[in-house]
């Protein structure tokens, strides 16, 4: 539990580029659902562009509706455009959760690229 109280809070603390977030990256195939999300979340505020990466594979191996919500949040927050072609996917998704995060992700992609 101490574990994933950590998780959160690491999700609301910048973290550089130069962190060493291996140990994260190995937690979004955790097959424990809490830690996975608690994971995806942890990397919503980081320079590191190996994250999208990282986030974008779990986005494209899960078929779990939170899972592809959580990704579609953390790419809302630190995704590129090359995040759109599998965000785009999603948008045909019957679970509103799914489609609505997937189009806001990709509303804020565009916006970030136009500032």
């Amino acid at each position: 539990m101490c574990s994933l109280v950590l998780l959160h809070a690491l999700g609301g603390v910048h973290q550089p580029r130069d962190l060493d977030l291996t140990p994260l990256f190995r937690l979004l195939e955790d097959d424990r659902w809490l830690v996975r999300h608690s994971a995806i979340q942890a990397l919503r505020h980081t320079d590191s562009p190996a994250v999208e990466d990282h986030v974008l594979h779990r986005l494209g191996a899960t078929s779990d509706p939170k899972d592809m919500t959580y990704c579609h949040a953390t790419l809302n927050q630190i995704g590129s455009a090359q995040a759109i072609p599998q965000l785009e996917k999603n948008l045909k998704s019957r679970k509103a959760d799914v489609k609505m995060s997937a189009k806001f992700a990709i509303e804020a992609i565009k916006a970030r690229a136009e500032s």
